[in-house]
């Protein structure tokens, strides 16, 4: 049989295309970076949304209430060594954790040796509920919120939560799913409430405009 005919493709060897420029200038270039350029380039579209979404959240970060992932061994270092008791001013206090409070939320005790002086706290505040609806603590709801701008439900919550050796997080995301749409619809009827008195305020002002106008045609074809 005869042999199947093919179009062998010759490789091309050379300088690729890079403008019309003369030799001088891309030695100059080549030995001289741009800074501005490059770091324009090196900026993603992801890094230059960042920068708005930063703005945005700006006036909460300022307002002094911050979460951050602290390890308890350290934390319980600290009151034992540096921290001295409110009653018999002793130092090595001890720090245990116990139970979460609700879902990540963790109650930590303070407790001296010496007098036995005990504090009991938990790290998160608690949101305000409806009446007759029990009380959530705030990170659990930033972290519902945040899975659920992400994307993700429970089942990636335990994983995260178990890798990074965190308490349990909530087992069900339906009372915060309630609660964070409570709170969503409030804040769109607010918006659309905003942007209907805008919208109605420059009708007003549109019409006043059309009215003088008209007024001023009627003057001008009324003859002296």
């Amino acid at each position: 049989m005869p042999r199947s005919s093919s179009i062998a493709f010759k490789k091309r060897r050379g300088n690729f295309y890079q403008g019309r420029r003369s030799n001088s200038e891309s030695t100059i270039s080549d030995s001289v970076p741009q800074q501005s350029s490059a770091s324009n380039s090196n900026i993603s579209a992801s890094e230059k949304k960042l920068s708005n979404l930063n703005n945005s959240y700006k006036s909460e970060f300022n307002s002094g209430f911050k979460n951050a992932i602290v390890d308890l061994n350290v934390l319980a270092g600290v009151f034992s060594e540096a921290v001295k008791c409110l009653q018999c001013g002793a130092t090595g206090l001890n720090l245990s954790c116990e139970e979460n409070c609700s879902g990540g939320a963790v109650e930590l005790d303070i407790l001296c040796d010496f007098c036995s002086y005990s504090y009991k706290f938990c790290f998160s505040k608690k949101c305000k509920a409806e009446i007759g609806k029990p009380s959530t603590y705030e990170i659990s709801t930033r972290f519902v919120y945040a899975m659920r701008c992400i994307g993700k439900g429970a089942e990636a919550a335990r994983m995260s939560y178990g890798i990074m050796n965190l308490p349990p997080p909530p087992t069900k995301f339906s009372k915060y799913n309630n609660m964070l749409l409570g709170a969503t619809k409030d804040v769109c009827d607010a918006t659309m409430k905003d942007a209907v008195e805008e919208a109605v305020q420059e009708i007003k002002i549109l019409e006043t405009f059309l009215w003088r106008l008209m007024e001023h045609g009627r003057r001008e074809d009324i003859p002296p």
